[in-house]
């Protein structure tokens, strides 16, 4: 997984990044992707991780998978029936057990995702300050039990090849609240809640309107300073692009509204010229280049496919029969695209190992190519990156021909109108 994880994102930061492997640690972290998320926060930090998960998806054929993964169902009434309180007090002997020995836990503080990806962050339940103050009461206030605020911060969590940045605030050390705890609980509960929310709002591009998170992106693509997928200048540092976007939210939030006509008109404006783009098949970044006179090097271009093609068939050939299933399976199965990304990168790693373990080893069976070790290094090593070249492959060989059908009097235009949004940007948001 930690191998599917550094190919699935092309540029990855980790701030502050905790230091140990026993953290004794409770990790509050935003749910912005479903089932991406626990994988990014556990292969790309160093502590040993327990994860605490929905209880409804805990059935008894799972077990080894949950076991082995270091999911800990949490119930909840809706979803879990009347007798979720108890079975969760057992559940929590457990984490507080965890704890005594070191380990560390995840908790989505928000409780659920959303269907669609947002730069915000939603309101955070008690859970976390509940169990941490629990586990000091069951260990007699005797470890250094800490609630850290992680956030994850994607370029777009649904596309292959984008950016991730994971913030970590300074750990809350819960010795600290022992005097304030002891003399009114419920109290010091919410206090700290409110204490996590503010340190894990600093951590993202926090958005206080969510519906907003478009508008954002559309900024970030023009100015391509942000961290907005595919818009993005990235000869400029991951975290310099991420501290962009998140200057660029406090400006919306503090700036925008609803009743002022120039921020109404600059998002029509951009909605209307990325919507143009889309239905074009036309990227921004070809836009700016024609205004800029850059030629666009076609005889160039074909020959980089005509070189790359025989290698593109070997990996069509390794990867597109599982693709192709894992694609088509996921989709239909899953009805909610949050959850996309992380199945594809779950599932499509051990599809498409099984898929090529079985296709390499009856060819060579059959053909006596190489010896079986060298046989097992490609297969571990190469199909990987192959698969990768594939990918990129394809989509430049897409790019190539549809340039070959732009006009340029249609760039022409498409220019005009984003010189129209820079225009109102500049007198609207009123940031360098």
């Amino acid at each position: 997984m930690y191998y599917g994880v550094n190919l699935f994102f092309r540029k990855k930061k980790v701030i502050n990044a905790p230091k140990k492997f026993n953290a004794q640690t409770i990790f509050v972290v935003n749910h912005a992707s479903a089932f991406l998320d626990p994988w990014v926060i556990a292969e790309l930090q160093r502590p040993i991780l327990f994860f605490l998960a929905r209880g409804d998806i805990f059935k008894a054929w799972l077990k080894p998978i949950t076991w082995a993964a270091h999911m800990i169902p949490i119930y909840r009434t809706k979803e879990n029936g009347a007798d979720s309180a108890e079975k969760n007090q057992i559940v929590f002997q457990e984490v507080y057990r965890l704890l005594r020995k070191k380990k560390s836990i995840l908790i989505f503080g928000e409780g659920y995702t959303d269907d669609v990806f947002i730069r915000s962050l939603k309101p955070l339940k008690k859970g976390p300050a509940r169990i941490g103050f629990g586990a000091m009461e069951a260990c007699n206030w005797q470890e250094d039990i800490k609630i850290q605020c992680s956030g994850i911060n994607y370029a777009d969590p649904n596309e292959f090849r984008s950016d991730v940045l994971i913030a970590n605030a300074d750990p809350i050390h819960l010795i600290d609240y022992k005097e304030s705890y002891l003399a009114n609980p419920t109290k010091t509960i919410l206090e700290l809640t409110l204490k996590i929310s503010d340190n894990l709002q600093s951590q993202l591009t926090y958005l206080e309107n969510p519906n907003l998170t478009e508008l954002h992106n559309h900024i970030q693509s023009i100015t391509k300073k942000g961290i907005a997928h595919n818009e993005s200048d990235r000869s400029i540092p991951l975290e310099q692009r991420w501290k962009y976007s998140q200057k660029l939210a406090s400006t919306i939030n503090k700036r925008y509204s609803e009743e002022n006509s120039s921020w109404q008109d600059l998002k029509t404006s951009l909605q209307k010229y990325f919507e143009s783009l889309q239905q074009l098949g036309i990227k921004d970044q070809w836009v700016l280049n024609y205004a800029a006179g850059k030629k666009t090097h076609f005889a160039i271009r074909l020959i980089a496919l005509l070189v790359g093609l025989p290698l593109f068939i070997i990996g069509c050939f390794h990867h597109l029969i599982p693709y192709l299933f894992l694609k088509r399976f996921t989709e239909k199965t899953f009805k909610r695209r949050v959850f996309w990304s992380g199945i594809k990168l779950t599932l499509g790693y051990l599809v498409l190992a099984a898929f090529n373990i079985a296709l390499c080893l009856f060819v060579n069976a059959y053909f006596d190519i190489i010896a079986t070790w060298i046989l097992w290094l490609y297969i571990i090593f190469i199909i990987p990156l192959i698969g990768l070249f594939t990918y990129q492959y394809a989509i430049y060989a897409k790019d190539f021909f549809k340039l070959l059908r732009i006009k340029t009097p249609l760039l022409a235009s498409l220019h005009q109108q984003r010189e129209n949004c820079v225009n109102l940007m500049q007198e609207t948001v009123k940031m360098n």
